[in-house]
Formats: structure tokens, sequence, C-alpha cells
């Protein structure tokens, strides 16, 4: 999909610097990058990650201390 976006001169320049050091690359490949970039250090994680343990009856201290316990006989 296309969309259109305002871009100031100065960030316009700053791209074209950018694409001008990583070999000419065009700018619309730098965007794509920068929102990949955004998109995977802002995911929302889904809430069926929360509480996966739930279903352990173990206490969370001793479940860690289980957990660190075998690091040590390594």
């Amino acid at each position: 999909m296309k969309v259109l976006i305002d871009i100031d001169e100065k960030r316009i320049q700053a791209l074209a610097a950018i694409g001008a050091a990583r070999g000419n690359k065009p700018r619309t490949e730098l965007i794509d990058e920068a929102l990949d970039s955004y998109i995977n250090t802002h995911k929302v994680l889904p809430a069926s990650v929360f509480g996966l343990l739930a279903a352990n009856k173990v206490d969370g201290v001793e479940y860690q201390r289980k957990a660190r316990k075998e690091w040590d006989e390594q």
C-alpha cells in the first residue's frame, strides 16, 4: 500500500546523506528499514504469553532457585 507522508527538509537531507553513504540506497528502502526497526522494537506481546506458569503450583522463588541450581550443576 502506498502512503503519503510529509517529511521536512532536514529529514530529507539526512535521508539523502544516509542513502549516499550506503551506496545510493533509495529513500523508500531507508524508510522501510526505519519502519521495520520501529515495529520490531515496539512490538506488543499478545495477552496469551502472560501467565504461562499459572498452571504451575510451584512457588515462584522456589522455581527460581531450582532453575539457578541447574546452572550451577553444569
